[in-house]
């Protein structure tokens, strides 16, 4: 029952929340669609307005034309050549904002050369009237060519405007519509939330009820658990005060929490007055011993811990066991006294037994509590090359000075110290002697029993060097090494092979080689090879390094480089394989021919733009004043073969026209052609662009020369320089709106620096590195790795800074 309630309510929440993104998603779309709506018919009227301006500036331009040719009034000319401007503008404007691309195909060949042949009409009439010909004048006017004009121009411009009006008519339609179908969907949204939350606010209270229910269940189940714990803490205390050894329990705060009998009678303390103390703030002697290092450890480790030794604190021999606990400590102990005491007193009746050792054949020595010797057998003074009776009441430090500070030396000192058996293993450089030393306190001092195993110790180290000098070597290696025997099965597998293929030694050993890392479609292969060249008795190596594919434990394969050589011994054979990893080092040959081909495709696409961007300028450029020159020339050309005597006037302007065209075009070719290098300096280049480009146009222009020799530049370099220089001007005429702009070049011994700063509008520094011309700039740069800085903000004018090294990375590029 619980669950189907709790079920149902996360399905009705599930639902609801859905209707409520469903009504959210519905609305904020339905509102950008009336907001898309609300821009078109702005857009519209917006269009209709300036599609008006441009027609009654039609009309003006007529107007004007025909009011001077008729009247000879010259306040024509004034609306005439405003209405010219306007003209140039609104054409500009409409040609840039009309989206539409059926309107837009009309607006361009259809519209805008109606436009352009109604002013040329319009100059021609003004010419032809300034210089004296009435009669050719109303025949222009009479002709009839500027009113169809300016009829076609009214049609194509009514035609538009019908097309707009068409358009925003259908996208009112389908908002209304799609208005609508919103409502009822909101509506039957609302319905299905009401009906949904009925339903789960009938949910929710069977829930809580039963909630409730199960509540006071447990609660009653919780009483009775805690009365039963109550119960076993009575009868557990009840345990622990019946047992004979002491017990007692710490929290983490290492206070006293529970204490029985037997420890509180070894503390002399009660179980009431050391309960919640502190138990090293109750025995400070304590702190810093072996029962205080004991249960540090416990705490820390959280493990079980045992202790059995001497306290001189409570003057007994005390077993200790340390248990954790979630809460502290745990301890149970046993006063062991009168049993080491029986226990010692065995060892003391045996040492009497000792004075026999001269039998045995290790060296013995024994000391008193000060180190002196008291005696020694003849095994000890064969070893250490002295008499005993030269050293009997001497101390061992004082015949053995260079011994301090040893191994032998803190066992000696421990075992005294401590009263216990101490064993261990020391060398002593002045006799090549290694000792296996034996340590047994007593109540007169100690006991020492000293075996040679020197000899024993040397084979050892020697096997061991030998052995460990392989291990490292090998395992040292960055490769993976791996050994097989003539039988083709694993003897040797180092620490890198279990990095690289995930099988430890010890699951590999003794495994056929080719059955591990050679993927299974060459395993039958494999063998066949690897059991060939293991029968060989060719004791070289395979000739070369070769790239294969290996696989690892989890199936995966991977690219390898695989070396192998077969080793000689005078027992047996075997080979080993070496084996590196190549998988980054493909996976960065890959990013490499990746990153390769990206860039190329970046430069070319830069150098398209770039290509498209000058074929535009140039375009434009003959479009705007070339075509329209050639234009007029043409019709005054028309005019004079239709009556070569009587317009023989027109041909002065002929001339000019062509002049003024043939000056436009020089103008251009001087942009476009690449300059004599070898013969002008780059400080002239840039003096040229100045003046021919910005100056031109009204832009005052200043060059600084800040310790600039441009002898460590080559030509290729100069002329990246000039067509940066050159793209840059561009830029500054088209958007900066500038009035001065500061050349800056300076160089040093590594490189040479051009900053282009302008006092002009700016812009934002995103929007700036997305330009074309920007892009063309950092294309030309990366030639020759060229570094580009942009600093610019709107109303902040722009600086742009280039930085060429002197040193031609790139030579001959």
């Amino acid at each position: 029952m619980k669950l189907s309630i709790r079920s149902s309510i996360l399905s009705a929440l599930l639902l609801f929340t859905i209707l409520i993104v469903s009504i959210v998603y519905i609305t904020i779309r339905r509102t950008a669609t009336l907001k898309d709506t609300n821009e078109e018919l702005m857009y519209s009227e917006e269009i209709r307005y300036e599609l008006q301006q441009l027609l009654l500036a039609v009309l003006d331009n007529e107007t004007g034309a025909r009011g001077y040719v008729i009247t000879s009034n010259e306040s024509f000319l004034e609306p005439l050549y405003a209405s010219e401007r306007t003209l140039k503008s609104y054409t500009s404007q409409l040609e840039h904002r009309i989206q539409n691309p059926a309107i837009k195909l009309i607006f361009t060949d259809s519209l805008k050369p109606l436009i352009s042949k109604r002013i040329v009409f319009s100059r021609l009439m003004i010419k032809t009237k300034m210089l004296h010909n009435p009669d050719e004048v109303l025949a222009l006017v009479a002709s009839g060519v500027g009113k169809r004009y300016t009829d076609s121009i009214r049609h194509y411009g009514v035609k538009i405007n019908a097309l707009q009006n068409s358009h925003l008519q259908q996208k009112r339609s389908n908002n209304e519509r799609a208005l609508r179908q919103m409502n009822i969907f909101l509506f039957a949204m609302l319905f299905s939330i009401f009906f949904l939350s009925v339903l789960n606010f009938r949910w929710i209270v069977l829930y809580f009820r039963k909630q409730k229910q199960t509540e006071e269940e447990l609660e009653e189940k919780v009483q009775k658990k805690t009365k039963e714990v109550l119960e076993g803490e009575v009868r557990f205390r009840k345990m622990i005060e019946q047992i004979s050894d002491g017990f007692f329990s710490l929290d983490v705060n290492w206070r006293f929490t529970y204490i029985n009998a037997n420890a509180a009678q070894l503390f002399k303390q009660s179980n009431q007055s050391v309960t919640g103390k502190n138990i090293w703030e109750c025995f400070p002697e304590t702190v810093g011993g072996e029962i205080h290092t004991a249960f540090q450890q416990a705490m820390s480790s959280q493990k079980e811990v045992f202790y059995e030794g001497y306290s001189t604190y409570f003057k007994r021999w005390t077993e200790i066991s340390i248990y954790p606990a979630t809460d502290g400590l745990v301890i149970y102990f046993r006063d062991i006294t009168e049993k080491r005491l029986a226990e010692m007193e065995a060892q003391r009746s045996q040492e009497q037994y000792k004075t026999l050792i001269e039998r045995i054949s290790d060296a013995f020595i024994a000391v008193d509590h000060e180190f002196r010797y008291t005696f020694l057998n003849k095994q000890a003074e064969e070893l250490i090359h002295k008499k005993a009776d030269d050293l009997i009441g001497k101390t061992v430090w004082e015949v053995f000075p260079d011994a301090v500070g040893s191994d032998t030396f803190r066992a000696f000192e421990k075992a005294m110290k401590e009263q216990v058996y101490v064993t261990n293993t020391d060398h002593y450089p002045a006799l090549d002697l290694w000792q296996e030393n034996h340590i047994y306190p007593s109540s007169d001092g100690l006991s020492v029993f000293i075996r040679n195993i020197t000899k024993l110790k040397k084979n050892e180290i020697a096997a061991r060097n030998s052995e460990e000098i392989r291990r490292i070597i090998m395992n040292s290696s960055l490769d993976a090494i791996i050994c097989v025997d003539n039988s083709n099965n694993i003897i040797f597998w180092n620490n890198q092979a279990e990095s690289l293929f995930g099988w430890t030694f010890d699951e590999i050993k003794a495994k056929a080689f080719h059955e591990t890392i050679i993927p299974m479609a060459y395993r039958r292969f494999a063998e066949k090879g690897i059991l060939h060249y293991l029968h060989s008795r060719n004791t070289e190596s395979l000739d070369r390094i070769i790239e294969t594919t290996v696989v690892n434990r989890e199936g995966k394969e991977f690219p390898v480089e695989f070396f192998a050589l077969k080793v000689l011994t005078d027992n047996n054979s075997f080979t080993c394989a070496y084996i590196r990893d190549i998988s980054n080092r493909k996976e960065l040959q890959q990013q490499l021919i990746r990153q390769q081909k990206k860039t190329a495709r970046e430069i070319t696409a830069t150098a398209i733009d770039a290509q498209e961007k000058e074929r535009n300028a140039i375009g434009q450029e003959l479009h705007d004043n070339i075509n329209q020159l050639l234009a007029g020339t043409k019709l005054l050309l028309q005019m004079i073969q239709s009556n070569p005597q009587k317009h023989t006037q027109y041909l002065a302007m002929c001339v000019d026209a062509i002049n003024q065209v043939m000056n436009e075009n020089r103008r251009i070719a001087h942009e476009m052609v690449t300059p004599f290098l070898n013969q002008e300096t780059l400080v002239d280049l840039i003096y040229k662009i100045a003046n021919s480009m910005l100056a031109f146009v009204g832009i005052d222009v200043e060059v600084e020369l800040n310790n600039f020799n441009e002898d460590s530049l080559n030509e290729k370099q100069k002329l990246t320089l000039y067509r940066i220089a050159q793209e840059q001007c561009t830029n500054i005429i088209k958007y900066a709106n500038a009035s001065k702009v500061i050349f800056a070049l300076e160089s040093n011994e590594m490189s040479v620096r051009l900053t282009i700063s302008d006092d002009g509008d700016g812009m934002p520094t995103k929007a700036a590195k997305d330009g074309i011309g920007l892009k063309n700039i950092a294309s030309r740069l990366s030639v020759y790795n060229g570094t580009m800085d942009i600093i610019t903000s709107p109303g902040n004018g722009f600086m742009l800074s280039v930085e060429l090294q002197t040193e031609d990375l790139y030579q001959g590029v």
